[in-house]
């Protein structure tokens, strides 16, 4: 028996044709849209976003402070300690200042502690050396002009009374003592944003810890983990580990605790003023 063959409807046909003039388009499309525009924009939008990445790593870098360097001849054992300065070439940088001499330059600095070339290295972008000829030819002060005064009762208009000290330089000192709850040690000056070495040097000169702080310790045997966290020289890890080391050894005074909890020197007598 004789069998019709298959024949496309109007409607198919005309599908067909469609599809086959899409297809022709699409392929000129490729062939004459310039190539190096869709480059030239992702080229352009790249450097765009290294650029916004790069300020904002800057402002990162700004707000944590990292750009800022410190005259070795002033470290605090606390300034030590952050720069990772191994305790014996902190004695030995201290024994001697001790003698009235001050550290010249990296090689001078390397000579009077006995870092490493691998520490120096480290450190050679944390620190800089004051300008002797600068200071010697810079007037003294006249002796007994200052009566020291007391730094946790001082009042911005006391601050201010410092060469290099304005009204923000002044508040900063005064909100950062309200943090701690009281300067307990000139020292902590020292971790007071944004204040050079011979701003630090003018205040540790006319002002002392006249009186101290009344501090209200905690129990660390009570205290939570948010509570722990809010105390000054504690983070969040470091508060952790402490709260660990309190439940593996229970009946273990604090004192003894230290040992374990891999926190020595200044870092834990900075603790130990807000825990009993």
């Amino acid at each position: 028996m004789w069998k019709r063959p298959y024949v496309w409807s109007k409607s198919q046909r005309r599908g067909a044709l469609l599809l086959g003039i899409l297809s022709v388009v699409m392929q000129l499309v490729i062939v004459l849209w310039p190539r190096n525009h869709s480059v030239f924009w992702d080229q352009k939008a790249m450097q765009a976003w290294e650029e916004k990445l790069q300020k904002n790593l800057k402002i990162k870098q700004d707000s944590t402070g990292t750009q800022f360097q410190y005259n070795p001849n002033f470290l605090t054992d606390y300034r030590s300690y952050q720069l990772g300065i191994p305790t014996l070439a902190y004695d030995r940088l201290m024994a001697f200042r001790k003698s009235g001499r001050y550290i010249k330059n990296h090689q001078h600095f390397q000579k009077v502690t006995g870092v490493s070339d691998t520490t120096l290295t480290r450190l050679e972008k944390h620190l800089r050396y004051p300008n002797f000829s600068e200071l010697k030819n810079r007037p003294q002060p006249a002796k007994n002009a200052w009566i020291k005064k007391g730094l946790n009762t001082a009042s911005p208009n006391e601050l201010t009374a410092i060469n290099g000290i304005g009204t923000v330089r002044a508040n900063r000192i005064i909100k950062y003592k309200k943090y701690l709850g009281g300067y307990t040690s000139l020292d902590q000056l020292d971790e007071v944003y944004g204040l050079p070495d011979e701003v630090l040097l003018a205040l540790k000169q006319k002002f002392d810890i006249l009186q101290k702080p009344k501090i209200n310790r905690r129990s660390f045997q009570t205290i939570s983990l948010d509570s722990l966290v809010k105390l000054p020289y504690i983070n969040r890890d470091q508060a952790r580990m402490l709260l660990k080391l309190r439940t593996q050894h229970p009946n273990l005074p604090l004192d003894s605790l230290w040992q374990y909890s891999g926190l020595k020197g200044i870092a834990v007598q900075r603790i130990k003023l807000y825990l009993y």
